[in-house]
C-alpha cells in the first residue's frame, strides 16, 4: 500500500505511506527509498484487526537516497512535446 505518488513529488512537507507490518518486501523497498517508520495504525481486513506500519519520507531523506538514472529517454522526448536536442 505504498503511495507511489509520494516518491515522485517528495516536496517540502513529509510524504506518508503505509504497508501491513507483515509485508517485509514493501518495507524493504520503502527503506531503500528513504522512508522511516512513523508508528502503527490498526485496520480491519476481512473482519480481523491487522497492524499497518506507517512510513514517512522527509525531503531531506528523499534527497539523501535519490539516485535516479534515466536511460533511453531521447527517443521519448518528442512524445512528451520536448526537443531531443
Amino acid at each position: 500500500m505504498i503511495d507511489s505518488g509520494a516518491v515522485a513529488v517528495a516536496g517540502p512537507t513529509p510524504e506518508h505511506a503505509a504497508a501491513f507490518v507483515t509485508n517485509n518486501a514493501s518495507h524493504a523497498v520503502s527503506r531503500k527509498l528513504g522512508y522511516r517508520p512513523d508508528g502503527v495504525d490498526r485496520r480491519v481486513v476481512r473482519g480481523m484487526m491487522v497492524p499497518d506500519g506507517r512510513l514517512r519520507l522527509s525531503r531531506a531523506d528523499w534527497d539523501h537516497h535519490r539516485t535516479v538514472t534515466i536511460e533511453g529517454r531521447t527517443p521519448c522526448l518528442p512524445l512528451l512535446g520536448l526537443s531531443s536536442t
